[in-house]
């Protein structure tokens, strides 16, 4: 064999073998892609192995791959899930059925032997979410409707529904007990005796539940939506004409209510306009008393003003009366000294003064010839003119007690 013959064949075989090798590879090993996980069975010793973190694997056995996340939809749509009717059929304790359309996703758990536990139980992915989580989603929410009437999820427990829902899919159906309540009926008014079911607590008030078989295999549950409950035409035509018979009672409650409170309001605006008009009457009382006791203070004052003023007007007569006397007792005892000291003579001379002026004046008066002449003298020296004046300056000199004689000499 030539050289280029051998080097063509050896070329040849190069490339058969590493074919070879490629389809070994390609044949005995796999490939944990994102958002998924793997279980391998071992060929021969059967052990599984659960395979969670992306990359590639040697296979050496059987193999199944899971999601690690995938959403259910129970929904009578049929672009969600799949062509058929998938609504979930409930019946509410007060007998009406319905039908549940919504979604919920659920998220395998990553631990290893929590896998390797779901591969022995149910294999496949597909079983896993219809044999298991399915199921469990299912018997939660035909649970939660008996725990409320069709008129209840028609209207105030409408929001509770898919809470209860998921609750008690992902920790395990509530634990309940049928009970016979006497209630009045909010729409005719009547007391009637019906079915509830209660949930049972415990004495620390804790929910009783069982065991959620999701739980037990780390499946866990999130957007868990109900999107629609669909209740058959003769069950919707009754809630509407409950629903509207109930607003028209809570209308003539709150009409009526409203009607006592405008009652109320108008007695209390009445009650506080009496008050106000009291308060009033009562400020104008307390003006008219503090005027009136004002006015009494200063005519009071006013009072003892003038009081103070006659007493003081009277002290002061009396110091005027005392005053008085007691200059007119010093005048008297002066004019008594001085009588007594010349006899009052600077008063009789000037009082004979006096008389004899005015006598005076009047003589001059008079002619100093009488026309007639009774009884007069030859010589006609003294007139009775004159006589009746001299006897008249001797009287005065007589009342006043004039003595005009010059003192003797010793």
């Amino acid at each position: 064999m030539s050289d280029g013959a051998k080097s063509n064949f050896l070329f040849i075989l190069f490339i058969i073998l590493m074919g070879g090798v490629a389809s070994v590879i390609y044949f005995f090993s796999g490939e944990v892609k994102a958002g998924t996980y793997v279980v391998r069975q071992e060929f021969f010793t059967g052990r599984l192995t659960a395979l969670n973190e992306e990359g590639w694997y040697l296979k050496l056995g059987y193999t199944e791959e899971y999601q690690v996340s995938d959403i259910i939809w129970f929904s009578e749509n049929a672009n969600e899930g799949s062509n058929e009717d998938e609504s979930i059929s409930v019946r509410f304790n007060d007998g009406a059925q319905a039908w549940i359309s919504g979604s919920v996703r659920f998220v395998i758990p990553t631990d290893p032997e929590k896998l390797i536990k779901l591969r022995k139980q149910f294999g496949t992915f597909d079983k896993i979410k219809k044999e298991l989580v399915m199921q469990v989603v299912n018997e939660a929410i035909y649970l939660t409707a008996s725990l409320m009437s069709s008129k209840e999820s028609y209207t105030n427990r409408r929001n509770l529904f898919s809470d209860w829902a998921q609750d008690q899919a992902a920790n395990g159906v509530f634990r309940t007990r049928a009970e016979e309540i006497t209630t009045k009926d909010p729409i005719s008014g009547d007391i009637v005796t019906k079915t509830e079911i209660q949930i049972m607590r415990d004495s620390e008030g804790k929910i009783l539940r069982k065991e959620s078989a999701l739980s037990e295999y780390g499946i866990e549950l999130k957007n868990f939506v109900v999107q629609n409950i669909k209740y058959p035409e003769n069950i919707l035509k009754q809630l509407d004409e409950q629903q509207q018979a109930l607003m028209d009672v809570q209308k003539a409650k709150a009409m009526a209510q409203r009607a006592e409170q405008e009652a109320i309001t108008a007695e209390k605006e009445g009650l506080a306009n009496i008050a106000q008009a009291k308060a009033e009457q009562e400020v104008l009382k307390i003006k008219a008393v503090v005027e009136a006791n004002k006015q009494k203070e200063v005519a009071e004052l006013e009072a003892q003003k003038l009081l103070e003023v006659a007493r003081l007007d009277k002290e002061a007569a009396v110091e005027y009366k005392d005053a008085t006397l007691l200059r007119a007792e010093a005048d008297s005892k002066k004019a008594e000294m001085l009588i007594k000291a010349d006899g009052a003579l600077k008063v009789k001379l000037e009082t004979y003064e006096n008389v004899m002026r005015y006598w005076a004046d009047a003589y001059t008066k008079q002619r100093p010839t009488p026309d007639i002449v009774i009884g007069g003298s030859e010589k006609g020296d003294v007139n009775s003119a004159q006589m009746m004046m001299n006897l008249l300056g001797i009287k005065a000199l007589k009342d006043l007690q004039l003595d005009l004689k010059p003192a003797e000499g010793k």
